[in-house]
């Protein structure tokens, strides 16, 4: 199992992107991104379910929400980028 992770570089941008996806009735929440994933300019993530994932692309894009990448959160702890999961 993993969850979704979309990346921001600001908390309100992480936060609109929140209100956006629970008004469509995707479930988000809002961290602090990983020390693996907040070294390379992000920090904080919106994490939704893996069964989400493509879904919740979609509705941040049509409202004109930029996150600034997506990675898969696995349970072990590992990290791996996955925007081209979701196209």
């Amino acid at each position: 199992m993993f969850l979704y992770a979309f990346s921001f570089r600001s908390l309100t941008g992480a936060q609109t992107g929140r209100d956006v996806l629970n008004v469509s009735g995707i479930a988000a929440e809002l961290s602090r991104a990983p020390k693996s994933i907040a070294v390379q300019g992000c920090g904080y993530v919106l994490e939704v379910s893996e069964f989400d994932g493509v879904r919740a692309a979609g509705v941040l894009r049509s409202y004109g929400v930029g996150y600034r990448r997506v990675f898969r959160l696995y349970d072990d702890g590992s990290v791996q980028e996955a925007d081209h999961d979701l196209f």
